[in-house]
């Protein structure tokens, strides 16, 4: 898969991103190392979006206004699955993805992704308005996150 299928697979798994929340694809960076890495930034008024495929399906993020498409490392980007997990105080069952075929496992998996998140997708975004905001619920997250991690 290339960069130009990920991100087609991204507009059409993730489409009410654009039609109903106005997010439009602003960052498309391909970086050779081992593997190929793929990054595909989205921005909306509200906040921006990043996809990081460097194998599987990758991961996806969700970031203030301000967060660096070049770093998802930095502490204004939060994983999508991860924030879902904490709102809704549930974990995700993933062990679907052994039995779809290797070569639709990246779409289904986004597309599982894109099914979890729309129906919080309003709420979400709204908690990445800006850094004070972000501040205000961030380290409850990360307390759930670390929890979460002790009993698994």
């Amino acid at each position: 898969m290339n960069i130009d299928e990920y991100s087609h697979l991204i507009k059409n798994e993730f489409s009410y991103l654009f039609e109903e929340y106005g997010f439009r694809v602003v960052y498309i960076r391909e970086i050779q190392k081992r593997v190929s890495v793929f990054r595909i930034g989205l921005q909306s008024d509200v906040c921006k979006i990043l996809f990081v495929r460097e194998q599987g399906a990758g991961v996806s993020f969700l970031g203030t206004p301000n967060a660096p498409f070049d770093d998802e490392m930095n502490g204004q980007w939060v994983t999508l699955i991860g924030v879902l997990s904490y709102i809704l105080k549930q974990d995700f069952d993933w062990d679907f993805l052994n039995t779809v075929p290797h070569n639709h496992r990246i779409q289904s998996s986004l597309a599982f992704s894109a099914k979890q998140f729309r129906p919080e997708c309003g709420q979400l975004i709204k908690k990445f308005r800006s850094q004070e905001i972000m501040a205000e619920w961030k380290p409850a997250y990360k307390q759930y996150i670390k929890e979460k991690l002790r009993r698994h």
